[in-house]
Order: structure tokens, then sequence, then C-alpha cells
């Protein structure tokens, strides 16, 4: 009969200088202020850094601080306002599958300074890339635009009473502000 070995292995201490060191402290005091100097010198020089700290930061916090106990959609709609109320009547009047047609891109814009929509840096409603952002998975096109999906397009978006024009049904009360099914 064969004996069991019961035996556990042996385990022994590493000596001291049998492990690998860390990075020293002073080592890593410097990097930090190489990487401190560096984006300082990059927020003086390059103009998104600064508008990084001074406009989306500063601006986000403000809003934060001022409404903490409002909604994401509601912080969005105080921070934007004219256009994100817009584009969230519409995402919330079509389903996510939708390709909505917009009216043309300048109309857009005209109606948003009529309406004292804010300025956004670039963004607004007249800005299709602006749009489907805040509409996603939606998406947009504008009349008469060159876009592919312009003849997919199964819902209407009436902006400042707008876009009656595409509807090939009569409407009994004229809303400036809505969206229809397209037949």
């Amino acid at each position: 009969m064969a004996k069991k070995n019961n035996q556990e292995p042996e385990i022994t201490a590493l000596a001291s200088g049998d492990y690998k060191k860390g990075i020293p402290f002073h080592l890593n005091l410097i990097a930090l202020s190489i990487s401190f100097f560096l984006v300082l010198i990059a927020y003086k020089n390059i103009p998104s850094y600064a508008w990084l700290k001074d406009d989306l930061i500063k601006e986000n916090l403000k809003i934060i601080k001022k409404y903490p106990r409002l909604s994401s959609d509601e912080k969005l709609g105080a921070k934007i306002g004219y256009d994100f109320q817009v584009l969230k009547m519409i995402r919330d009047a079509t389903p996510e599958n939708a390709i909505i047609l917009f009216p043309r891109q300048d109309t857009c814009q005209n109606i948003r300074k009529r309406e004292g929509g804010q300025n956004l840096s670039g963004g607004g409603l007249h800005v299709k890339i602006w749009s489907q952002y805040y509409l996603y998975p939606r998406r947009v096109v504008y009349d008469e635009s060159k876009d592919p999906d312009l003849s997919k397009a199964n819902y209407l978006a009436i902006v400042g009473g707008n876009g009656y024009d595409k509807l090939k049904y009569p409407v009994k009360e004229r809303i400036d502000y809505t969206v229809y099914e397209l037949k």
C-alpha cells in the first residue's frame, strides 16, 4: 500500500530586493508638474482648451448648481432653450425609427432668429448633426436638400408654422409646432 503525501508545499518569503519597486515619489511629482505646465501652455495657446474651461465646464456647473433637482431634459431645456424645446417635442411625438422631414435649413435658421434662439456656437435646429444628436436614433432630413433619405421621410416636423405644404391631406387647425405622419 502506498503512502499518501500530506505535505504542503514550502512557501518562502521573498528577500527585500527580490520584488519590483514602483516609481519613486519624486519622479511622480516631476511628471505631475510637467503635465500641469503642458496643460497651462495649451490653455493659453489653444482656443478649444479655453472654451472647454470657460464655457463648457463653468456654464454646466452653473446650471447644475442653479437647478439641482431637474431631470437631464429639464436642464438641457434651461441651458439651450428654444431649440431643445422644439427637438424634445419632436422626439416625444415620433418613434425611434422615424425619419423626420424638417423645413429648409435657412427657414429653420430664420425661425430661430425670430423666436430668439440662443447662440449655440454652431448648433441649432438648422444644423443636421446637432439636431440628430438630440433626436437620436431618429434621422433628420431637410426639405429641398440632397439627402438620400429625403424620399424615405415618414414624419413631418412643423416648425414655426412652416411645412404644411408637404402634407397630402388637409388639416383643420394649423399649429406652429407639431409633428404629422406622412402617408
